[in-house]
């Protein structure tokens, strides 16, 4: 899952099951910043440190780690899933879709997929947001197809949710 070139001023960070494709530019800080120190944001700014601004792996992370969970609940079908990660009012292509979303994951005469692989990530740390780029190849007993996804995480009560999202292919 490595490009031969990156993108120009991107730092690539990978993971075990994703790679991260993260950016800097003038619009939003797009890259993940890890000296290895665990100090707080907010001790940095007293110490007059500027690296205080910088998003730390914890939002990359987590958004990381919920998006294997939606893969594997996608491979599952796991409904309960979808149901506690779509936030009530979540925006689907323009509709609010958590409802069709959650029925369409119901365990039924078996899986919907047998294979499903995650690429080309692109996560964008906005603090209490982030958005998710990537591209996905569903397999099926009928059909392969590839699709390419757009999702805001927005953190509220202190736990992630997907408030809006899009599906192109």
């Amino acid at each position: 899952m490595r490009r031969d070139q990156p993108r120009s001023s991107s730092t690539r960070v990978t993971t075990t099951a994703f790679p991260l494709t993260c950016a800097r530019d003038g619009l939003a800080q797009r890259f993940v910043w890890a000296t290895g120190q665990s100090d707080s944001p907010a001790d940095l700014h007293a110490r007059g440190s500027n690296a205080w601004r910088q998003p730390t792996m914890n939002t990359i992370e987590e958004i990381t780690q919920l998006e294997e969970r939606l893969r594997d609940a996608e491979l599952g079908p796991d409904p309960a899933f979808f149901e506690e990660v779509l936030a009530d009012d979540v925006m689907l292509d323009r509709q609010r879709a958590k409802a069709k979303v959650v029925e369409a994951h119901q365990p039924g005469s078996g899986p919907k997929f047998s294979k499903v692989e995650i690429s080309n990530y692109d996560i964008v740390d906005h603090g209490v947001a982030a958005v998710v780029t990537c591209d996905g190849t569903y397999e099926g007993p009928r059909a392969s197809r590839t699709l390419s996804f757009m999702r805001v995480w927005l953190k509220r009560g202190g736990r992630w949710q997907i408030i809006a999202g899009s599906v192109s292919g």
